[in-house]
Order: structure tokens, then sequence, then C-alpha cells
């Protein structure tokens, strides 16, 4: 049986074996960021400026959504600007190859990983360059006519330089702890490496939309339906708490890990029982079910809202860049 992590995290005093990995980990962590200290490796520059859009914590906290807004913003900012998206491809059978995903094209979740299909439905004209060595998927993104990359998930990834620095992260912490007894990725005063610290609920909002009929993407969810929120996320509680907040009969939610693909199996029961209601990354790994089923899904679109000083500041951050770089 898998472990719920989020479960643990919530502990402020984790048990004693969780914090001596921790520790491991922590050490871990400060070692290969010393080689970047020292100077014996440098983050590499790819001609382009990069903004990395990442976080402390290991799920949940807003990157993916922050990126699809940084790039819808600056799209409209500056039309004439070609923008490129840069993912891990995290769970998808290609992350170990560059893909070059071009503006129009379909991504399909089993290769790129759900994030990636997320994005391409969301930003169709965008150019998206998949894969976990992302110095090398940098590299072909300006080979094919990108002025400006957009990093999602990458601030830890120290191999690539980066002009702009931003950690999405919440207003509160579970616990402070390292992988595994917590949920941060390295510890706290890597904050210190962001050019801005991105707080949610008040630099950004995510903000819910009514389900839409997952099929054609415009029918709402019957008013007193019967209904499952289903997701395979990191933090599903705000996600189950909105569709609780519907006009509908609530059924109940059904969880699976973040990332989980899903199979017909996982599926069948709940149909059986409910509609379905589920999110923007879950949508995604759904293309399986048949055109009937596909009428009793209904996807959450997620925006999210920046504050109007933080779209100034970015802004100018980018203006900054370009008159730097002529």
């Amino acid at each position: 049986m898998s472990t719920d992590w989020s479960s643990v995290w919530l502990n402020p005093n984790p048990p004693v074996l969780l914090r001596i990995l921790a520790a491991l980990y922590r050490f871990g962590w400060r070692a290969y960021q010393l080689w970047y200290r020292l100077g014996f490796k440098r983050p590499v520059r790819v001609g382009a400026p990069v903004i990395c859009v990442g976080s402390l914590l290991v799920g949940g906290s807003g990157k993916t959504p922050a990126t699809i807004a940084i790039a819808e913003l600056l799209h409209v900012r500056f039309p004439d600007l070609s923008i490129a998206i840069l993912t891990g491809g995290y769970g998808g059978s290609k992350r170990h190859e560059t893909t070059v995903i071009n503006p129009g094209e379909s991504a399909l979740a089993e290769e790129v990983g759900d994030e990636t299909a997320m994005i391409r439905q969301r930003l169709p004209w965008a150019l998206i360059v998949v894969g976990r060595r992302r110095v090398a998927a940098a590299r072909v993104a300006v080979d094919v006519g990108a002025r400006l990359i957009i990093m999602d998930d990458g601030f830890q990834h120290l191999p690539l330089y980066r002009d702009i620095n931003l950690c999405a992260m919440p207003a509160r912490l579970p616990n402070n702890y390292c992988l595994p007894a917590g949920p941060l990725r390295e510890p706290l005063d890597g904050l210190t490496r962001a050019t801005r610290v991105v707080k949610m609920d008040d630099d950004a909002i995510k903000v819910p939309g009514s389900p839409i009929r997952l099929d054609d993407g415009r029918t709402p969810l019957p008013e007193g339906a019967p209904v499952i929120a289903l997701s395979a996320i990191a933090q599903p509680e705000a996600f189950e708490g909105f569709v609780r907040s519907l006009n509908v009969d609530y059924q109940g939610s059904k969880r699976f890990g973040d990332h989980h693909t899903y199979l017909r199996p996982d599926i069948e029961p709940l149909m059986q029982k409910a509609f379905l209601v589920t999110t923007e990354k879950d949508a995604t790994k759904l293309a399986f079910l048949t055109p009937e089923e596909q009428g009793r899904a209904f996807v959450v679109p997620l925006q999210l809202r920046f504050s109007s000083e933080f779209e100034q500041w970015l802004v100018d951050q980018v203006l900054g860049i370009s008159r730097r770089d002529g």
C-alpha cells in the first residue's frame, strides 16, 4: 500500500527515521549545490533569456498554473516575441529524450506527461520542448527560433542559467523538513536564489471555473447531479472542497497518487455511480473513455490570476532584459 505522504508531512515532528533520511537528503543537496557555489560547475547560457518557474515544494504549489499564466501574460504584452515552454515531461515515456511540440501540434500525456499535455491544451500557440535534460532542451528551443524560454518546474535544476528565477510558495507549509520527512526539495534558505518569491493567495490567486463537459468543453454540469471528485494531484483538498460547494449531490472523492496513469478499472466503477468531476491535469489522461463516458465526465478549469503589481513587475523585468541584450 502506498504511503499518504501529505498526511505524514502534516506532522510538525516527523518520526526520527524520516528526520534522519531528511538530513541525508539535505546533505546531498548541499553537496550538489556546493559545486556551483565554488565555481566547479557553472550554469549554461543558451542564447535566449530564461524565466524559471519553480518551488521548494515537491508538489501542489501552483508551478504549472503559474507557468501557463506567465506565458499568457507575456504573449499578450509581447505578441511578436517567440516564447518556448520547457517541461520535464514527468510521467511520460519520452522524458529521457528531447521532444519538440510545435504550435498547434497535439501532446499525449502518456508520452510527454500530464502537465505538458495540460500546457499544450491551454497554450496552443506555444512552442513546447520536453526533456529532463533542460540545457539540451533549451538549446533546441533556441535553434528552432525561441527568443524567450519559460522553464516549468526548474528551480532545483542548476545547470541552466536563468535570468528571472521565480519560486511559487504557499501561505503556509505543513512542516519545514526536506524529503521524506517533509515536502521540501531543498532547505528554506534556497529562497535566496529567487529573483522573487511568488506568494500564493497574495501575488497569485487560483480561481476555479464552473465544470464543463469533457467531450465538448462547453456543456455545464447539471444542477443536482450525483458527482464524484476524481483527482491524481499532490494536494486535492482545495479541488474537492470546490466540487463539494457546487449545487450537486456530492457522492465523495476518489484520490490517486500525483501523476497517476488512469486505467479503465479505475474509472468504470465510479461512472456507474455518478458523474465524474476532475481537474484539467487529470482530464489529459482520460482519452480512453468512450464518447458516452466522456459525456458523463466534467472538467474544472483553473485560472491563476496575478496581482497587477506582480504583472507590472514581470513586464518591467522582461523589458529590462530586452534592453540589456539589445
